[in-house]
């Protein structure tokens, strides 16, 4: 049985893809998570 391996270039790319979907997830909730305080005075 042979495994296949990825490319480490391709890996890297598919993680560092990842890796800004979470920056950008994280960004477009920040503003959300700041104003939770306001709206629960």
């Amino acid at each position: 049985m042979r495994i296949h391996v990825l490319h480490p270039g391709s890996s890297l790319q598919a993680l560092s893809r990842q890796a800004t979907q979470v920056l950008f997830l994280c960004a477009s909730l920040s503003p959300a998570l700041a104003g939770l305080p306001h709206l629960l005075e």
